[in-house]
């Protein structure tokens, strides 16, 4: 086999190196004349984040995408942004991806500096979209990442023995 995975795992950058690797390996098992063989362990990081947060059978789950538009919806009823804007799904979307990056750069999306009506009405949207998520024992998927990290700091979750980082 020219690509020698087995027995670890392999995170890749995306799902499609991951599928473009596990065929590749594949391709390997057959070109040697393999009639069988366990298949790698091969998986994007996210996928796998996902995964072992699944396994681990935690209290709180990754909210669903319609569920988190259906709450901006909501919350935009409720506390109307000011003007120009306009609720709808565009803006479910744009805040939702907000949410995401601010997130992922570990940003406090609730909090800051005194800022324009239009930053402060989003902050004010993004302190209700979080404490209405925790209320339902849901969270953001952007936040999974850190809720393995802490999962494994707390032993819920191990850590994998062997690993290679591809992509």
């Amino acid at each position: 086999m020219p690509l020698n995975l087995s027995h670890r795992l392999v995170l890749t950058s995306t799902d499609r190196l991951a599928r473009s690797l596990q065929r590749a390996s594949r391709d390997g098992f057959l070109k040697d004349g393999a009639k069988g063989w366990e298949r790698p362990d091969i998986i994007s990081l996210n996928a796998w984040l996902e995964r072992e947060w699944a396994d681990s059978w935690a209290e709180m789950a990754p909210a669903p995408d319609l569920l988190r538009l259906a709450l901006w919806k909501r919350i935009v009823d409720e506390c109307p942004p000011p003007e120009p804007l306009e609720g709808g799904p565009s803006l479910y979307h744009s805040l939702d991806n907000a949410c995401r990056v601010l997130i992922r750069h570990r940003i406090n999306a609730g909090t800051g500096f005194p800022s324009t009506a239009l930053v402060e009405w989003r902050r004010s949207a993004c302190r209700l979209f979080f404490s209405r998520l925790t209320e339902k024992g849901l969270f953001h998927p952007a936040e999974t990442v850190l809720h393995v990290h802490r999962a494994i700091e707390e032993g819920a979750i191990s850590p994998p023995e062997s690993c290679a980082i591809l992509g």
